[in-house]
């Protein structure tokens, strides 16, 4: 996962080129927060997302 600077930081970006406003940003950032433990658990219960569903991590044959 690629680290997103910090407020400090962005106040110091070149934002002309920037795609999204700074509250688009801080959504995203926040949505991140939220779906990460979500996924997280997920793959610690044995499942992961394939094809946009969430399915049983094949295990391996031995």
């Amino acid at each position: 996962m690629i680290p997103l600077p910090d407020l400090k930081t962005q106040s110091k970006l070149n934002t002309t080129n920037m795609c999204f406003s700074d509250d688009t940003i801080r959504s995203l950032q926040e949505l991140g927060s939220v779906l990460m433990p979500i996924y997280k658990r997920l793959i610690d219960e044995g499942y992961v997302i394939k094809n946009g569903k969430i399915v049983e991590r094949p295990t391996l044959k031995i």
